[in-house]
């Protein structure tokens, strides 16, 4: 049986406007979310776009954000409709403890996933960079093995998460459906993971930018075959591509880590509802998804619109193009 305290509290909780607020935001952004993300997932599955190493790693992070998406909306669909019942009972709304622990971890394993992308795309194009001449050609394994890498370095983050869980109820209750982990966890152990995490996607930063302009002058480069040209010049469309996932990923997880650094310096003047609230606005991978989706698809559609207009103007006989580099090295190849 639970104390009138812990019935006062769940009140708090579920009358709280600031945390009401923020999980209708939430809610709202997921419904558009999961067409968007989901279509992104299929496309990138039944389509080649990319060298098929490449497009290992888009699709195992879609799936990532799907799987985020999915445990986010039934969490947040269960919260809400507690918090609009009306009752007067707080006990009656506690949630349910292996709801909480199922679904905030396809939650924290999605997000967790989706951190790890600049890592492995870095890695990916630094493969496809260094070895340009036999790439197209390279077997799919390499990015078999990359995503099972971005796979483990993710669950050793979420290892720092769980550490200190309880897997099955015990004497403590949860208001809310958090990371299950006890009041044992110290501050350095929550932010320095994700610390690491923002440092090596700066580091990620530094070295696709590196490879992105090693990319561009290899391909202004005359003497080379075509099938060298043509894999460098797909490598400007995986460029293309992934730096929205690289710039945009840093910048979500850049907003997570201020958002827990305001409520670690200033955490008295918030209540543990406002608290919560906070925490799920700074947690945007829903809205994040939305963007990189849209901001590839308008990126591959500007860069498709300027071939095509290249390849034209190369077939009507105009001005020397890049494009034209095809044609001069096909036809020194059948010379």
């Amino acid at each position: 049986m639970y104390n009138n305290t812990t019935c006062e509290t769940m009140l708090t909780y579920s009358t709280s406007v600031e945390l009401r607020i923020s999980l209708l935001i939430n809610w709202f952004i997921l419904l558009p979310a999961f067409p968007i993300i989901g279509y992104s997932f299929y496309y990138s599955i039944t389509q080649k776009m990319f060298h098929k190493n490449t497009q290992i790693q888009i699709t195992i992070h879609l799936a990532a954000l799907l799987i985020h998406c999915t445990g986010r909306f039934i969490l947040h669909t269960a919260d809400l409709f507690n918090y609009f019942y009306p009752t007067t009972d707080g006990c009656k709304l506690l949630p349910n403890f292996y709801r909480c622990l199922f679904f905030r971890f396809l939650y924290n394993s999605g997000q967790a996933v989706v951190s790890m992308t600049p890592i492995s795309v870095t890695l990916e194009r630094l493969i496809a960079v260094r070895y340009n001449r036999a790439y197209e050609n390279c077997s799919m394994n390499y990015g078999l093995i990359l995503g099972v890498f971005q796979i483990f370095i993710a669950a050793c983050y979420l290892t720092t998460r769980y550490i200190h869980a309880a897997f099955s109820p015990s004497s403590f209750t949860f208001f809310y459906c958090q990371t299950l982990v006890s009041s044992t966890i110290t501050t350095a152990e929550t932010i320095i993971p994700l610390a690491m995490i923002i440092f090596s996607q700066i580091i990620s930063f530094v070295v696709f930018r590196f490879l992105e302009i090693k990319n561009k002058r290899l391909r202004e480069v005359a003497d080379i075959n075509l099938s060298t040209r043509y894999t460098l010049d797909q490598g400007k469309r995986s460029f293309t591509a992934l730096s929205s996932f690289v710039h945009y990923n840093c910048l979500m997880v850049s907003t997570i880590f201020m958002g827990i650094i305001v409520l670690y310096f200033f955490s008295s003047n918030f209540s543990k509802p406002n608290h919560m609230a906070i925490i799920e606005l700074t947690h945007a991978l829903p809205l994040y998804g939305i963007v990189v989706c849209i901001a590839v698809w308008w990126k591959l559609r500007i860069l498709d619109g300027e071939q095509r207009k290249n390849i034209t103007v190369a077939l009507r006989g105009g001005q020397s193009v890049h494009t034209d580099l095809y044609f001069q090295m096909f036809e020194k190849q059948l010379e």
